[in-house]
């Protein structure tokens, strides 16, 4: 999710950059998109858990953030200020 949305202009991909800060620029990026922010903040979360808490993700919550992948897409292709 991240290289994709670095590649759509969304964010800018840097060494030593949190999820948080990550998240904080699509808040307020010129896209401005909630819903965007909403889809990717539980793979940010699930990405959290895993590496600095060594938990393994159950299938369920792998998913619950593979699912929405085509909708992930779409919303990087929606103009700014279009609903998808």
């Amino acid at each position: 999710q991240l290289v994709e949305l670095d590649r759509h202009h969304w964010i800018v991909l840097a060494q030593g950059k949190t999820n948080r800060q990550y998240r904080r620029e699509i808040e307020h990026s010129q896209h401005d998109n909630e819903a965007l922010v909403r889809l990717v903040a539980p793979t940010m979360v699930l990405f959290e858990r895993t590496l600095f808490g060594h938990h393994l993700p159950s299938r369920a919550e792998f998913e619950a953030c593979w699912h929405p992948l085509e909708t992930f897409h779409e919303l990087l292709r929606t103009p700014a200020g279009a609903s998808a």
